[in-house]
């Protein structure tokens, strides 16, 4: 257990299966170490504020592009702020969102 995040083994019979593997994939390209935006604090608050929240309301209630939030989302489930099921279906904005346990 390294920064007191548990490792977990993941074997290739199980990414390969959609749309986990489209999800991981996607999570991937938005994983870089970068500073939280602007944005992406006020989607944290919002997020909080709901509990969940579907990602097509976020969109709804800012003034950011359908992009930004999906990019601004996807960074805050990579870094661990925020969940999501990358399980059952493909990210979109339909998914919800909400608040990782710490």
């Amino acid at each position: 257990m390294l920064l007191g995040k548990p490792l977990i083994l993941v074997t290739e019979q199980q990414i390969r299966i959609n749309p986990i593997l489209n999800n991981l994939k996607l999570l991937h390209r938005y994983s870089g170490f970068q500073s939280l935006t602007p944005l992406q604090y006020k989607l944290l608050e919002l997020i909080k504020s709901f509990g969940m929240i579907r990602i097509v309301k976020i969109i709804q209630s800012q003034k950011s592009s359908e992009g930004e939030v999906l990019a601004s989302v996807l960074g805050l489930i990579s870094h661990g702020f925020i969940d999501t099921d990358l399980i059952n279906s493909n990210f979109g904005i339909q998914s919800s969102v909400w608040l990782a346990n710490e």
